[in-house]
């Protein structure tokens, strides 16, 4: 056996430790490879979230998150304001810096990436209410203090398109946009110098001047190559991969971001001549638009305009009226006519808008088209589609995205739903989020299913009303159009269930029938029970004139009458219990459907309904108490109780009876020595009801009598002793 090489062990195990030591310093120097710090300030649409643990989003941070996905740097967010941030990447404390222009002043501390990531547009902002500044006047500036950025690129653009139009101001100096927005608001200053993109326009301010237009790049600390060539190639490779990146970033974060509220001469002419804005909507197309029980428009339409005229401060120079149209055609030919102003909603489709000689504003929501079919869906059942006459929505949106199926006419949109349901069409298409109410009633057994095709909807507007065309689509950008899409399924929820008095409208016939069959039924039985109740008798009567001859045959009559007597006692017990179960369940729906308000022919068949079903119900309690009489079940439960107490309650019962009738009930009864004896209340107050309820029938309803002038209430007395 070969000894161990002790030499060579101890070999290995020194390796094995000085390698042990060296990995964590080898790790930590590989994660300051990776770690890269990174200047983060707060501007709007920008770089917003700049505070441990808040929710970062922007343009720059979705640049910058999309380079590390392809660099696997570990990102330090360094936070503070503009200045304080660029005075420590110059120090070289920070390693990038985004959003800064390439100046050959700047060369000696700093390098840039090769590819620019926007191209800003820095103006002079003006307070919007400030009329001292006349348009297209710079000279008006002369004199008014101005808020600059320190150490920016913009306060240098400034001074030199100043001096181009021998301007003289004073200057404030800020630290960033969002200080010179606040002292803009207060006065303090008269106005400010800002990129349009990164401006928070939701402040009162308006652009007076464009003072330049300026390429930006992410700027890289000083002598860093490693760090620079890394950013180079990521951004090389999104150009190159994703050639529309930069384009779909500026649309989320720009579109809204560099509206703003000022108005151009061709707007402020609009609103001089009109004064009052024509929206014509379509009535019956919830969750988009609808009327409500009011008359006044439903749905997200009065959300989405009171949100526009509060963007564009238009709530005291512009009122809004509201006009309904039953179909989607009748809409877009009146705004052809010029009787409205603006529609909604249409399809944001650009063949769609010149097929109806409009123009599209920005899309305020965005659904999909579903297609309600019959069985089993598959590509057959888009062959044929049902589309109404009267909604060119629908039809173009067919023609436009199925050229070759066959197009079936209806008038409604009930006949196309109903040619669906009897197999005329393949499917009929329909907004998504408004199957959710056609599928309803007679069309519940239909199915939808999402084409997953979205659609766009927004405002129309008349080909050439340019004015309108641009106060609204700046006035959308400004509200952020994405919350309306959330919105409407407010409208979804509410739009109500199935109904008790759907159920009866839809359903009328049939219950009607069944009330009629129950009764028809429950009378039989009276009948054929009766016929067999005097067949018992005929057969009893036959066995007495028999007793006298025989006491054997009278024994085994009167056993025979005595089990047909309790067969009966017992099928019309059975009978009257199993009856009177769905008897309550139809005066249960009956009142439930009276609370709908129906129409009045409806209201009068639910009362007949009613009617009859409390007299068949009256009519099985009768037979119930007979029965129990005759079977000898009726049995008395005594227990304490208050005797006047319970004439109290009988007292209250007749005088219900009383209602609408000139009678009166008056009591006499002396005190009671014991109140609480032993007794069935139940029984004793049906006695009661019974003989008072005689006695309230007796005298005429106004309780006079034809042959005298004058006679006192009839009295119901009742003495306690």
């Amino acid at each position: 056996m070969r000894k161990p090489n002790i030499r060579r062990i101890l070999s290995l195990l020194l390796c094995t430790l000085l390698i042990l030591g060296a990995l964590p310093a080898a790790l930590a120097a590989e994660d300051d490879r990776a770690t890269v710090r990174v200047a983060y300030f707060e501007s709007a649409h920008f770089l917003e979230g700049a505070a441990d643990g808040a929710a970062k989003r922007g343009y720059a941070y979705e640049i910058l998150h999309e380079i590390t996905n392809r660099t696997g740097w570990h990102c330090e967010y360094v936070y503070g304001d503009w200045a304080t941030l660029f005075a420590a990447f110059e120090a070289g404390e920070i390693d990038l810096f985004f959003g800064l222009a390439k100046r050959e002043d700047r060369a000696e501390r700093m390098d840039w990436s090769e590819r620019t990531i926007d191209t800003e547009f820095h103006s002079l902002f003006v307070h919007e209410d400030d009329e001292r500044f006349a348009a297209d006047d710079p000279q008006s500036l002369n004199g008014k203090r101005i808020g600059l950025i320190r150490n920016n690129n913009m306060s240098d653009e400034f001074f030199a398109w100043a001096a181009e139009h021998g301007i003289e101001t004073e200057y404030a100096w800020f630290d960033d946009v969002d200080a010179m927005t606040l002292a803009l608001d207060d006065r303090t200053i008269d106005g400010f110098v800002g990129s349009e993109n990164n401006v928070d326009h939701t402040h009162p301010s308006r652009i007076f001047a464009r003072v330049a237009e300026t390429r930006s790049h992410i700027a890289v600390r000083k002598n860093a190559p490693e760090l620079k060539r890394a950013l180079d190639d990521a951004m090389e490779a999104i150009e190159r991969e994703e050639p529309d990146f930069y384009i779909a970033l500026k649309r989320k974060y720009y579109n809204t971001g560099i509206a703003n509220a000022t108005l151009s001469p061709a707007e402020e002419a609009w609103l001089s001549e009109h004064g009052t804005l024509r929206i014509g909507y379509a009535e019956n197309y919830l969750p988009f638009s609808g009327t409500d029980a009011a008359g006044k428009p439903d749905g997200i339409l009065p959300d989405i305009v009171n949100d526009w005229l509060g963007a564009m401060q238009l709530g005291g120079r512009l009122s809004v009226r509201f006009l309904p149209y039953t179909t989607y055609n009748a809409m877009i030919d009146a705004l052809g006519q010029g009787e409205i102003d603006a529609a909604f909603p249409v399809m944001n489709s650009v063949w769609h808008a010149d097929e109806c000689g409009m123009t599209e504003t920005e899309t305020v929501v965005r659904s999909s088209i579903s297609a309600v079919y019959t069985g089993d869906f598959g590509p057959d059942k888009l062959k044929t589609i049902a589309v109404s006459r009267n909604a060119r929505l629908q039809e173009d949106f067919a023609r436009e995205y199925f050229p070759g199926s066959e197009l079936m006419y209806f008038d409604t949109m009930k006949e196309c739903l109903n040619a669906v349901k009897y197999g005329y069409a393949g499917c009929s298409l329909y907004n998504g989020t408004r199957t959710l109410q056609a599928l309803r009633g007679e069309f519940a057994q239909l199915s939808e299913v999402s084409l997953n095709i979205p659609t766009d909807f927004s405002f129309g507007v008349r080909k050439g009303d340019t004015a309108l065309f641009t106060l609204l689509k700046r006035g959308l950008g400004l509200t952020g159009v994405e919350q309306y899409s959330t919105r409407m399924y407010r409208y979804i929820d509410n739009g109500g269930g199935y109904t008790a008095a759907a159920f009866l409208r839809d359903n009328a016939l049939t219950i009607l029938t069944l009330v009629i069959a129950v009764a028809a039924a429950f009378c039989l039985v009276i009948l054929v029970f009766l016929g067999k109740a005097r067949t018992a008798e005929t057969a009893t009567a036959r066995l007495n004139l028999q007793l006298q001859k025989n006491r054997d045959e009278l024994a085994r009559a009167l056993d025979a009458a005595e089990r047909a007597s309790k067969a009966k006692t017992t099928f019309l017990n059975s009978m009257s219990h199993d009856i009177r179960t769905p008897m309550n369940a139809i005066i249960g729906y009956t009142a439930i459907a009276m609370k709908q308000e129906p129409k009045p022919a409806v209201r009068e068949s639910l009362t007949k309904i009613g009617q009859s079903s409390e007299l068949l119900l009256t009519l099985i309690n009768d037979v119930l108490d007979i029965s129990r009489i005759e079977s000898g079940t009726a049995k008395l439960s005594p227990a304490p109780a208050d005797l006047t107490k319970t004439e109290d309650e009988v007292l209250a019962v007749i005088r219900g009876f009383l209602t609408g009738r000139e009678l009166t009930v008056e009591t006499e009864r002396a005190p009671l020595a014991h109140p609480y004896v032993l007794l069935d209340a139940v029984r004793l107050r049906e006695v009661l009801i019974n003989i008072l309820g005689n006695a309230v029938k007796s005298p005429p309803t106004a309780g006079r009598s034809p042959s005298r002038r004058r006679t006192a209430p009839a009295r119901t007395k009742g003495t306690s002793s």
